[in-house]
């Protein structure tokens, strides 16, 4: 794919997350910043995207820093961006094997109602939990940024 599709389809990505508030209310808090819930953690862990993140970390910290974010926030958009800009290289596919085998929905406990619910899992949330942490390793790494 060639480098302007491929940004075509991030930013398609990221206007449906954001769109689908309900995925990213379940996952991710705005709690400024944006935090993982308990079940964003659960996603992070149980797909695979925690070792593929940090098995990789320095990759993507150089690719972000390609990017030049100025600001947090420059951060976070930009690491759902690089993500989703590099998800046909190899390392993502233990991600991709879980997606296909994985049932549909995810069970969850709501931490503040303590009612289950149910969401659908996708590449979009795994890339959103990923971002998270790829934003917090960035900003770690370049107190700078505010």
């Amino acid at each position: 794919m060639s480098k302007s599709n491929n940004e075509m389809l991030v930013a398609i990505s990221a206007w449906i997350m954001k769109k689908d508030n309900t995925m990213i209310k379940e996952l991710a808090k705005k709690y400024s910043p944006r935090t993982l819930t308990t079940v964003g953690k659960e996603l992070y862990e149980t797909s695979g995207a925690k070792e593929v993140l940090e098995g990789n970390m320095d990759f993507f910290i150089a690719e972000l820093a390609k990017e030049k974010p100025l600001t947090a926030y420059d951060v976070e958009e930009k690491s759902l961006s690089v993500l989703g800009f590099n998800l046909s290289l190899e390392l993502f596919n233990p991600i991709k094997h879980y997606l296909y085998n994985a049932p549909e929905e995810l069970e969850f406990t709501d931490d503040e109602t303590k009612e289950i619910k149910s969401i659908t899992i996708n590449i979009n949330g795994v890339l959103l939990v990923m971002s998270l942490n790829l934003r917090d390793e960035y900003l770690r790494r370049n107190p700078q940024i505010k």
